[in-house]
């Protein structure tokens, strides 16, 4: 009689074990399309030694956590191409232009109409082109310096938006870490906590770059920018965007990005994966790079055109007159204030080199056209400049083009070993229906035959019961 009271409990604890794995093959085939979640697999022994049966050893959740730190690097890196990717490409469809709209358009018709001023100096529609040829060429120059600010702004702009979200997925992590922790420690599973957990970081490496790792605790270390420490056990340190007010500084009118704590950790100079991370480089390192060079075009340009304007004279027989609004501090000219002088007038075009020169004499507009086959840009390693304005002002228009295609093809190749690295994922940690349902099956059966195993020491016990 024992014995089979003993097989009854053997049988029992089977039945119990049985309907508890066909729970996690139930719980991996509802969760084979929610974003995240990693497959499940129902952990059986056997009782033994002494004893005989099966019991339920636990929840084991299916996951490479060298695989995820991967994952996490690389969607890191990529977010970051494709954030600088998508700005230079809106940079190079704005003012990458080498259509006649675009500033090498516009220098084209400058020197175009002082040809045309070297054919009729004394005219006045000549006179006005070649004005109107230096306001348009001015306002060009001035247009894309503005879209260069603008675009610089805009990123900065997604930059503090970015930040509050950064700091909500931070606290997220540290409020999981807890509850993992507390859930744990009372012998529950947290599985899909765990699996929330990870899409969290996975979010924040998008953002800002980060990785992860996991003590045998249970809590998610969580560091940025090469190991700098930003979530632990139940604690966070936050992100701060504050505005640079110093004059001096090179992110004047900007936001700068620091971790908060007891001291403070400056981030613009650190920070390069995730969103965040190439919104930097686009406005601390792309755009002042551009924007330098555009400085050099339209401050050398200025320069060499005011020279040779101002030593010739106009039909008022005046010479030491500018075309283009110089600094009155000597400084250098930003590209941003370029502009002809306001009171020019048509008989103040310096096209004689001599005063009284006479009708026809054009030998100071010829000076200015000369200027079009001049080096007076760039460097040749010794001080000697060694570039045209044209060449000057392709080599702006070639970093930018350059820096778009770098740009864009480390996104795509990015892009391509990230989805490497999640098919594989999905390989070692997703959920197949068909080897859930032949699982499921097979358990099916496996509690099926336990049932009929009971039902016959059930009625084995009846029968010794009723002889008794």
């Amino acid at each position: 009689m024992s014995g089979l009271y003993s097989s009854l409990g053997v049988i029992s604890g089977a039945l119990m074990t049985h309907q508890r794995a066909l729970q996690v093959h139930g719980h991996n085939i509802v969760n084979a399309v929610t974003p995240g979640y990693h497959r499940q697999e129902a952990q059986l022994e056997a009782v033994g030694p002494q004893n005989y049966g099966v019991r339920f050893a636990g929840v084991k959740r299916v996951i490479d956590q060298q695989l995820l730190r991967r994952i996490e690097r690389q969607i890191g890196e990529h977010s970051s191409a494709e954030a600088r990717s998508g700005y230079l490409r809106g940079l190079d469809t704005i003012i990458g232009d080498l259509s006649e709209n675009g500033i090498a358009g516009s220098l084209d018709k400058f020197f175009s109409a002082w040809r045309e001023l070297t054919a009729s100096p004394d005219e006045a529609g000549t006179r006005l082109s070649a004005i109107k040829a230096s306001e348009d060429l001015s306002s060009t120059v001035r247009q894309a310096a503005l879209e260069l600010e603008e675009t610089r702004r805009d990123a900065n702009e997604e930059i503090i938006l970015r930040v509050d979200r950064v700091n909500a997925l931070l606290d997220e992590v540290r409020l999981f870490n807890r509850q993992i922790v507390e859930i744990e420690s009372t012998g529950q599973p947290a599985m899909d906590m765990r699996d929330q957990r990870d899409i969290v970081v996975q979010e924040l490496s998008d953002l800002v770059g980060a990785e992860s790792f996991e003590d045998d605790s249970g809590y998610m270390t969580v560091m940025i920018a090469g190991g700098i420490v930003v979530a632990q056990q139940d604690t966070a340190r936050y992100f701060k965007a504050t505005f640079d007010n110093d004059g001096t500084s090179p992110t004047f009118g900007l936001h700068n990005l620091s971790l908060e704590g007891a001291s403070k950790v400056p981030l613009d100079a650190r920070l390069r994966e995730g969103k965040i991370g190439g919104l930097l480089q686009i406005r601390d390192e792309d755009i002042p790079g551009f924007t330098q060079k555009l400085d050099e075009f339209a401050d050398t340009f200025v320069q060499e055109i005011n020279a040779v304007h101002s030593a010739n004279f106009g039909l008022d027989d005046v010479d030491g007159r500018d075309l283009f609004q110089d600094t009155l501090d000597g400084s250098a000219l930003k590209a941003a204030n370029m502009t002809v002088v306001l009171d020019i007038d048509p008989d103040h075009i310096a096209a004689s080199d001599a005063l009284n020169g006479g009708a026809g004499n054009a030998e100071g507009a010829k000076a200015i056209l000369a200027l079009e086959d001049v080096e007076t840009m760039g460097d040749d390693g010794a001080g000697n400049p060694n570039k045209t304005f044209a060449q000057g002002l392709n080599g702006f228009y070639v970093d930018l083009g350059h820096n778009t295609r770098v740009a864009e093809d480390h996104k795509n190749r990015s892009n391509d070993r990230l989805e490497y690295l999640n098919t594989l994922s999905e390989e070692n940690s997703g959920v197949s229906i068909e080897e859930e349902m032949v699982n499921l099956n097979m358990m099916q059966r496996s509690y099926q035959a336990s049932a009929r195993v009971l039902n016959v020491i059930e009625k084995m016990l009846d029968s010794l019961i009723n002889m008794a």
